[in-house]
C-alpha cells in the first residue's frame, strides 16, 4: 500500500504554525540515513535561520554498555496536522492560507475557514471561547477594513497590528487542530 503524503502547501502551513513564523523559505536539505544519522546541507541565505528548536541526539546504552537501537520517533505536530488536513478540506484550506499569511487577506481567509468548520457561523464559533471574543471581532473587523477598497468599511478605532493578528490566528488554528486530534 502506498501512503499518500501531504501536499507541500499543507506542510508549509503546518511548519509555519509549528515555528510561529510566516511563510517558510527553502533553506536546505536534510538526508536521513538508515542508521538514523542526519546529513544537513544548508544554503547561504539560511544563515539567519533560528536553530534554537534543534534538539541534541541522545544515545541510550543497555546493561551491557552497548547502544540500544533507537525507538521509532513519535509523529511531530507538523506530521499530525498535515495528516489531519488531508482528510478535512476546511483544515487543509486553513493550513494553506496560514502558510502564506503575510497580509490581511490570508489571515482573514484562515479565520473564515475556521468559522465555517467549527461554527458553523460566527456566533457559534465565538461561543467556543478559544480566544477573547473582542480580540477575534477586532481581528475580523481590521481585516475587513484592510483588505477591501478604501472607505468600504469604517476602520476600527484601534486596528489590530498585523503581527498580533498572525499570532491570534495561529493560536486559533492550533486550538482547531487540537480539537480534531
Amino acid at each position: 500500500m502506498i501512503e499518500q503524503l501531504p501536499s507541500l502547501i499543507d506542510l508549509n502551513g503546518a511548519m509555519s504554525l509549528s515555528c510561529d513564523a510566516g511563510p517558510l523559505r527553502f533553506a536546505g536539505v536534510t538526508q536521513f540515513m538508515s542508521d538514523g544519522a542526519r546529513h544537513r546541507t544548508m544554503f547561504p541565505e539560511s544563515a539567519q535561520m533560528n536553530l534554537s528548536g534543534m534538539q541534541p541526539t541522545l544515545t541510550v546504552a543497555g546493561p551491557d554498555g552497548q547502544p540500544l537501537p533507537p525507538s521509532p520517533p513519535a509523529p511531530s505536530d507538523v506530521q499530525v496536522w498535515a495528516n489531519l488536513a488531508e482528510s478535512d478540506d476546511f483544515l487543509d484550506d486553513a493550513l494553506i492560507y496560514f502558510g502564506t499569511a503575510t497580509e490581511w487577506f490570508d489571515i482573514y481567509k484562515t479565520l473564515e475557514t475556521l468559522i465555517l468548520r467549527f461554527g458553523p457561523g460566527e456566533e457559534a464559533f465565538l461561543s467556543l471561547s478559544w480566544a477573547p471574543k473582542k480580540d477575534v471581532e477586532l481581528l475580523k473587523r481590521t481585516a475587513n477594513w484592510a483588505r477591501h477598497a478604501k472607505r468600504k468599511f469604517k476602520p476600527p478605532d484601534n486596528p489590530m497590528d498585523l503581527r498580533e493578528a498572525h499570532k491570534l490566528i495561529g493560536q486559533l488554528l492550533r486550538r482547531a487542530l487540537s480539537e480534531v486530534t
